[in-house]
């Protein structure tokens, strides 16, 4: 206990040692090709008053055969916010560990009866762990590539060795930290060491069997799932004709079909056996008015084959996923969408993005790679990339300041792209008589010493490729006078203060979209006052980020820039340490105040 106490000197709780071993197995009487995964975990509690969960899933694909432990073992469905339905159930045991120096042993055997279904394992685990093992034993029927992923700067241990008519693959690693609780991180699969396992083929005297051992089977097998959809898209023709009719154009059409899914289908995640991976037909989406992204994506495709597009699915991994296309298996992709066809070009069109405008794509989408239906076979593509400056978001103030010592005046916010496609989202979702002050705290941008009043309010619809909000405001608690001089904090919003990462940042940093954010404020200075002094302007240039913070005087005006630019939405590790710098010199041009004395 001493030498793990030393080791995770922050941990509260931590696994001793935990041996994973996975079996490759064809079953003798039904001669299904599954897979037996063995858990043995030891648990120890380095502090007092620890309590956790051990929860093994399961599904129509899998079942738990054993779960040893001292605790209760709960069986239940698998609950989320983000699930609608879904067959999967969880056996599960609730463990309290009041004093520090216990332990808690657990084993569990779980069967997957599909193997395409075992996509990877990760070495790192919730808690940190002195020791972890994993261990795959293959007949040499079975053709599997195990594929290590993000190993290096870990020393991880490897042994291969034959027995009998198995080969014995076995990863080892000690002290490994769990999983961070760092904000804003890349996907897992881009930063914890796994292992991926790419079931390729299985031959005996018995049974000959592929699995992916190509894209072109990985797409196979998704194309044979749609195809076993039951669509009936003449239901959705009274639809279709009431959306285009009025159209003067084919990307009018496309708009409103788009737009009505969008608006109209309530985005939900449906996971039940094979409908993880096949969509639901479109009749049923559309009198359900619900779908995960893969039925959203089929009822666009058959309503703009209606309307005489050429239309197709797309599957894809999100930004969230590493595993691309070059490994072909499940866990390549976690999304569909729908594109459609114009001239050469294809544009892709994501239902479950609300408020994306047309031929907008959201940041988790840019840049991945796509597999387009083809007839029989597929185009294999990428969705482009989008500029930061179509995310530009601009905070646009002219002030005084009034008797009451407090800065008066106007003020315009402009969004463009995602930053607008978000407040228009959380808009439309406020109920009625609460829209009007939830943008009115939007443009305060939820500071209590700033009022909004006389604001103008634009359509909130599509119909704007801009979202301009505007008023007067108030902002109060930003001026202190003593004698002659007066101390005034001109910028209310301080845009991206609280993002120093902290010395110790293990990962780099991702946000969910690219950032144009621009802060400009005209002062008129007082009369019988003069400018004596402002914070010092800055420019930091780095490849992912620059920040530009100026200070001018123009006659009797203070005209005042802050700039934050984030062209690719990460901030990579080596570049860390000088973005926290940038954050510090923002923070103190923030905290620094302008001084005035009177002439």
């Amino acid at each position: 206990m001493e030498k793990a106490a030393t080791i995770f000197p922050e941990e509260g709780l931590i696994l001793t040692e935990s041996v994973i071993h996975f079996k490759f197995k064809k079953e003798k009487k039904t001669k299904s090709l599954v897979v037996v995964e063995e858990r043995s975990e030891e648990f120890l509690s380095l502090k007092g008053n620890q309590k956790f969960s051990y929860v093994v899933h399961y599904d129509d694909y899998s079942t738990v055969d054993k779960f040893e432990t001292s605790a209760f073992v709960n069986d239940d469905y698998y609950q989320s916010n983000d699930i609608f339905h879904s067959d999967i159930r969880m056996q599960y045991a609730n463990y309290s560990l009041r004093q520090k120096g216990l332990t808690r042993s657990i084993k569990t055997e779980k069967t997957y009866k599909d193997i395409k279904y075992l996509t990877k394992v990760y070495l790192t685990s919730p808690q940190s762990a002195l020791q972890r093992t994993i261990k795959f034993t293959i007949p040499k029927a079975f053709d599997v590539d195990l594929v290590p992923v993000n190993f290096d700067g870990y020393t991880v241990h490897k042994t291969e060795n034959e027995k009998g008519n198995n080969l014995e693959i076995e990863y080892s690693i000690e002290n490994l930290d769990g999983f961070s609780d760092e904000e804003s991180l890349p996907g897992a699969s881009y930063i914890y060491p796994h292992v991926l396992i790419l079931p390729k083929t299985y031959k005996d005297n018995d049974i000959s069997e592929e699995f992916f051992n190509s894209l072109d089977a990985l797409y196979a097998w998704y194309a044979k799932l749609v195809a076993e959809v039951e669509n009936k898209p003449e239901e959705l023709k009274e639809i279709v004709e009431e959306l285009t009719a009025s159209a003067g154009s084919d990307e009018e059409k496309i708009k409103n079909i788009f737009y009505w899914v969008q608006d109209n289908i309530r985005y939900i995640a449906f996971e039940d056996g094979i409908a993880g991976y096949q969509p639901e037909n479109c009749q049923t989406v559309f009198f359900n008015r619900y779908g995960d992204c893969k039925g959203m994506a089929n009822l666009m495709k058959e309503m703009l084959k209606l309307a005489g597009f050429d239309a197709r699915l797309v599957w894809l991994g999100t930004k969230s996923v590493a595993t691309n296309y070059s490994t072909p298996c499940l866990a390549s992709d976690n999304h569909m969408i729908c594109a459609v066809k114009q001239g050469d070009d294809f544009i892709y069109l994501d239902g479950t993005e609300k408020y994306t405008l047309l031929g907008a794509y959201a940041e988790r989408i840019q840049n991945q790679e796509v597999l387009i239906e083809d007839g029989t076979s597929f185009i294999r593509s990428k969705i482009p990339t989008q500029e930061h400056h179509r995310n530009t978001r601009d905070y646009q103030l002219k002030l005084s300041m009034n008797a009451d010592n407090a800065l008066v005046g106007s003020v315009q916010i402009s969004e463009k792209g995602e930053a607008m496609s978000r407040i228009m989202y959380l808009y439309n979702q406020t109920r009625t008589d609460e829209k009007e002050e939830s943008l009115k705290r939007y443009l305060a941008l939820f500071d209590k010493f700033i009022t909004i009043e006389n604001m103008k309010v634009p359509s909130m619809d599509r119909s704007m490729d801009e979202l301009i909000l505007g008023g007067d405001i108030i902002i109060k608690n930003k001026v202190s006078t003593f004698d002659n001089e007066v101390y005034l904090y001109l910028d209310p919003y301080r845009i991206f203060e609280h993002y120093d990462l902290g010395e110790d940042r293990q990962f780099p940093l991702w946000m969910s979209h690219k950032h144009n954010d621009h802060v400009r404020i005209e002062f008129q200075l007082p009369e019988g006052y003069e400018l004596e002094s402002v914070p010092e302007s800055f420019v930091v240039e780095n490849e992912d980020f620059q920040f530009d913070l100026d200070y001018k005087l123009e006659g009797a005006k203070v005209l005042y820039s802050v700039q934050i630019q984030i062209p690719n939405s990460e901030v990579k590790k080596e570049n860390i340490a000088a973005w926290n710098k940038a954050i510090q010199s923002l923070k103190a041009a923030y905290d620094e105040p302008i001084v005035l004395i009177k002439k």
